[in-house]
């Protein structure tokens, strides 16, 4: 009986070692993701911070090119004017 207790005994504690190192490597493993994870954020945070920047000069953009966009117009439509008033004068004149 005594072997077969020693036995026993030699069998659980393989397998709480062997429990215990599969334990070890899960807890290496959270420990190396959680660093991947905090990694992670940090490159979330700056990318939404330049994101927001890149927003707001494509918005200030926006708004100049509507602004230059209304002053092409504007200056067709006085090219427009002037073209008209030449062809008057010129039929008037003859």
């Amino acid at each position: 009986m005594d072997n077969s207790s020693n036995n026993r005994d030699e069998l659980i504690v393989s397998i709480l070692e062997k429990v215990s190192d599969k334990v070890d490597i899960v807890t290496v493993e959270q420990a190396r993701q959680g660093v991947i994870l905090s990694n992670n954020t940090v490159v979330l945070e700056e990318h939404a911070r330049r994101s927001t920047a890149s927003e707001a000069r494509i918005e200030h953009l926006e708004r100049h090119v509507i602004f230059i966009n209304a002053a092409v117009k504007v200056i067709g439509a006085l090219g427009a004017v002037t073209l008209f008033c030449v062809k008057l004068y010129s039929y008037l004149i003859h």
